[in-house]
């Protein structure tokens, strides 16, 4: 993947971390969404939501003090990587706390 620097941004401040990066490559949406289901559990970060839908998946993960969801899509052959980072306090939850798991493959 590369990264798009003129529509990614990342901000530090002592303990906080905020950042949105936007990756392109070519990579399939299965693959990228197995990446991270695969790698970020080892890494102490807790699934919140993963939705896959046709060719874009969104994951969603905690840990104590962080948010980070990932929004994955296929658009013209160009796979699109959409990372954002932030206090845990601002994660996008829905009504519940408690994992959710939808993929329209099964």
């Amino acid at each position: 993947f590369t990264l798009v620097s003129d529509k990614s941004f990342i901000y530090e401040s002592g303990n906080i971390k905020v950042g949105r990066l936007i990756f392109t490559g070519n990579a399939s949406v299965k693959d990228v969404v197995s990446y991270y289901k695969a790698t970020l559990p080892e890494k102490g970060w807790e699934p919140v939501a993963i939705t896959i839908y046709g060719d874009s998946a969104q994951l969603t993960y905690v840990t104590p003090t962080q948010f980070l969801q990932i929004e994955v899509k296929k658009s013209y052959g160009t796979t699109y990587l959409i990372i954002s980072l932030g206090p845990r306090g601002s994660v996008p939850t829905g009504p519940s706390q408690d994992a959710q798991l939808t993929n329209s493959d099964q």
